[in-house]
C-alpha cells in the first residue's frame, strides 16, 4: 500500500504542476522559436542576465536556470471529534501530507554573430502560457 500511495501522490503532484495555468512545453517551444534571429542585446532585454555564459567553437551560449518548488496540498481521509461539549473540536485523521516537488528548467540559447541561432531546454518545468 505505501508504494501505491507514493505513486498516487507523485501522479497527483505531476498533474497539479502540469495543469498550473494551462502551461505547456509546446507553448514554451513556440515562444523560444520566436526568438530565433534575435540580436543578443534584445534577448538580454527580454530575458535578463543569464545564469552562465560560455563560448565554444565560434558560438556563444547563454544559459538561464530556473528552480522553484511546487506544493501539492495534503488531504485528510477523515475527521474525528476530540473532547466533549464546548471543548470539542474536529481533527483530521489519516490522509496524505503536503508534498513539495522541485521544479526546474534550464534554457540554453546558442548565438552566432551575436544572434540567436538555436535553443535547447531541459527540466520538468519548461513551460509557458
Amino acid at each position: 500500500m505505501p508504494l501505491f500511495r507514493s505513486t498516487a501522490l507523485l501522479l497527483l503532484a505531476v498533474a497539479a504542476v502540469c495543469s498550473a495555468g494551462c502551461a505547456t512545453t509546446e507553448r514554451y517551444d513556440r515562444s523560444l522559436n520566436a526568438l530565433l534571429g534575435l540580436p543578443e542585446p534584445e534577448l538580454l532585454q527580454q530575458w535578463g542576465k543569464p545564469s552562465r555564459v560560455y563560448e565554444s567553437g565560434g558560438f556563444r551560449y547563454l544559459v538561464y536556470e530556473q528552480r522553484d518548488t511546487a506544493y501539492v496540498a495534503g488531504r485528510a481521509t477523515g475527521y474525528q471529534t476530540v473532547g466533549t461539549g464546548a471543548d470539542s473540536r474536529q481533527v483530521a485523521v489519516g490522509g496524505t501530507p503536503e508534498t513539495a516537488i522541485p521544479v526546474q528548467c534550464t534554457t540554453t540559447f546558442e548565438l552566432q554573430d551575436r544572434k540567436v541561432v538555436a535553443w535547447d531546454h531541459k527540466g520538468n518545468y519548461c513551460k509557458s502560457r
